[in-house]
């Protein structure tokens, strides 16, 4: 769920709390020790992480539209980054081409 940079470093999804890359890493390490999905303590840690990142994302957006009057830019930045495409002007042509 960390994304990596082109240094090899961890990068974390702009919307993520500290508590959700907290689970994240012991999500990580609990399957590190035990190597089984099945196992109740990888089952459990796996419920509580994406509980938290479930929880995770819509907080941020609240808490963005309910900044948006002193910091308009965060929230457009965050919608903008949400576009499938790039919205760009095409040449301009006269009658001659």
């Amino acid at each position: 769920m960390l994304t990596r940079d082109k240094n090899g470093g961890r990068v974390k999804k702009i919307w993520m709390s500290h508590r959700a890359i907290k689970l994240i890493k012991k999500k990580h390490r609990v399957y590190r020790r035990y190597r089984d999905d099945s196992h109740p303590a990888v089952v459990r840690i796996w419920k509580k992480a994406k509980a938290e990142i479930v929880r995770s994302k819509p907080k941020f957006e609240r808490k963005l539209t309910e900044n948006i009057k002193q910091d308009s830019i965060s929230l457009f930045a965050y919608v903008r980054s949400k576009a499938k495409g790039k919205a760009t002007v095409g040449s301009v042509q006269d009658k001659n081409g």
